[in-house]
């Protein structure tokens, strides 16, 4: 039983849960963990009379989901977790008979996050798909089940209920009382950048040699890293690299290393394994282009008007047959949050100037995309 977080694990996950639990058959030692003035402060155990064992933790390094033999897995809150890693690393453990199984409860986040796109839209893999039907298996991977707060309405306080009401306008009542899952797109740069262009289909393709990075620089503002290769029917941004407050050196160093990981996984063994064939970013940030050809990376600096790189990034969304053509692995949390959420106009204008300047925040990824875009995908 796991959340991705223990702080609220302590608050959410576990007060409701205990109050389930049939304390008769947890072992003596345990017993006192159902006592209401307990409080864990860190992971536990639960063992029960029948032998069963029930684990209970936060997940705030995805890794330390990996390794448990598991019967079932109750993943809470799971929206919380931006890229959804500790799930895909703790289901690898579900595999004790009979009946194995694994759900996930949480607020919906969105059309773009990964939540969706796995237990909605069912977005998993072709050799995925492959497998199952090998198996025989024509059904879905993953079902989904919607719950509003009018379903809940009789085990509410009417006065409580009637707050929430009174709280909640427009998409925040659809998402937060509904239940529904909807995408927020006034005021966005780019409101038609969607789900379809998020994918684990954009996974690093071993056969696809060649490898690019857009970059935008900072350093108390994140020095951002896109890795991207172009394949004949899409453009793929497989991982990102979003550091503050290290050197470029550093930086690139950490780049070529991730490249070479990407390599390893997938089982490309020519050499040289951390090959980048050209970064393209700002052309102010000199340092940063003199520590990528120091590592021997060919670094160009694209000139461009924001409202020019703007207009090339959203014509690679879609084809023009309609087909999605830029794609991005759920990996890259950053540059999806900046896309669907932060990197926006200035609020409160009707009829929006085509020239008009969006606000700099949260446009760390979509500056290094559009650098890209103008010198690289203009065409």
């Amino acid at each position: 039983m796991i959340n991705p977080d223990f702080e609220n694990f302590k608050f959410s996950t576990w007060p409701e849960f205990k109050t389930w639990i049939p304390w008769q058959h947890v072992s003596e030692r345990d017993r006192y963990r159902g006592e209401d003035e307990w409080e864990p402060s860190q992971a536990f155990t639960l063992h029960f009379d029948s032998g069963a064992t029930v684990y209970c933790k936060g997940l705030k390094d995805p890794d330390s989901a990996r390794g448990p033999n598991i019967n079932w897995l109750w993943y809470d809150e799971a929206s919380r977790d931006k890229s959804g890693m500790g799930w895909r690393l703790a289901i690898g453990g579900v595999r004790i008979s009979p009946s194995p199984s694994a759900w996930a409860t949480f607020t919906p986040r969105g059309m773009s996050h990964w939540t969706n796109k796995l237990f909605v839209e069912n977005d998993v893999p072709e050799d995925v798909e492959q497998a199952l039907r090998e198996e025989g298996y024509e059904g879905e991977l993953y079902a989904h089940f919607f719950a509003s707060i009018h379903d809940n309405r009789h085990n509410l306080d009417p006065l409580f209920y009637a707050s929430m009401l009174a709280t909640y306008v427009g998409k925040m009542r659809e998402q937060e009382l509904d239940g529904k899952i909807v995408q927020f797109t006034e005021g966005l740069v780019y409101e038609t950048f969607g789900p379809d262009n998020i994918t684990v289909k954009a996974e690093y393709d071993p056969e696809t040699r060649l490898i690019e990075v857009a970059y935008d620089d900072g350093f108390t503002n994140p020095r951002v890293f896109l890795f991207i290769q172009r394949k004949d029917a899409s453009i793929d941004i497989f991982d990102e690299q979003y550091h503050s407050r290290h050197q470029p050196a550093t930086c690139v160093r950490e780049a070529k290393a991730r490249v070479a990981n990407h390599r390893k996984r997938a089982g490309d063994k020519r050499e040289p394994l951390d090959q980048i064939e050209i970064a393209v970013g700002d052309p102010s940030a000199a340092t940063l282009a003199a520590a990528w050809r120091q590592a021997d990376v060919v670094a160009r600096g694209a000139t461009r008007k924001i409202i020019e790189g703007i207009n090339v990034v959203r014509r690679l969304f879609r084809t023009a047959e309609g087909d999605v053509y830029l794609r991005v692995h759920p990996r890259c949390e950053n540059f999806i949050r900046e896309m669907t959420e932060g990197y926006q106009y200035p609020q409160g204008k009707a009829g929006r100037d085509p020239d008009e300047q969006p606000v700099k925040t949260d446009d760390h990824g979509p500056d290094a995309l559009s650098y890209w875009a103008w010198l690289r995908a203009r065409r």
